[in-house]
């Protein structure tokens, strides 16, 4: 009876120490740094070796619209987001709140995008937002690009026939 109770505290001992080594792991694996937002880095760019090569780095632009009691909060969220992507560019915009969903008239250029017009990246909202609100500017989104894609069409018959 005592060989059982010694092998029983033996196993116990056992199942405890490879308990706390998997939480150990799990512990130190889940320290890993994470992206601040949900944009993936590309993985193969290639590395810039000179302080010319940096300059002349193409940068990246990310339009976003926001509502205006968010603007404390995502000013330290861009900040952040900028120095650890130096060549990702944040430019937000903040609306009120009845403003957020809605497109300008304005027809912006195809070489600048515009901050206030249809080419915006990302909207956030401090509110969930409701179907109502979201099937206008879903429906004029639709009709934007059905329109490009149309023109796209028009340029390459135009482009066959010639």
């Amino acid at each position: 009876m005592r060989d059982y109770k010694l092998l029983l505290a033996g196993l116990i001992l056992l199942l405890l120490i490879i308990f706390i080594a998997i939480f150990t792991w799990l512990w130190s694996s889940n320290r890993k740094n994470i992206d601040p937002l949900p944009i993936m880095a590309n993985a193969n760019e290639s590395s810039a070796t000179t302080q010319d090569e940096v300059n002349t780095l193409t940068d990246s632009t990310l339009y976003i619209k926001a509502e205006e009691d968010l603007q404390a909060p995502l000013d330290d969220i861009i900040v952040s987001f900028e120095s650890r992507y130096p060549h990702v560019q944040v430019v937000p915009s903040y609306v009120p709140a009845s403003d957020l969903l809605t497109l300008s008239n304005a027809n912006p250029s195809h070489d600048k995008r515009s901050e206030l017009g249809a080419d915006i990246d990302m909207i956030i909202a401090n509110d969930s937002l409701s179907a109502d609100r979201l099937t206008p500017l879903q429906a004029e989104l639709k009709a934007a690009q059905d329109k490009i894609n149309q023109d796209k069409a028009n340029i390459s018959n135009t482009d066959d026939k010639k």
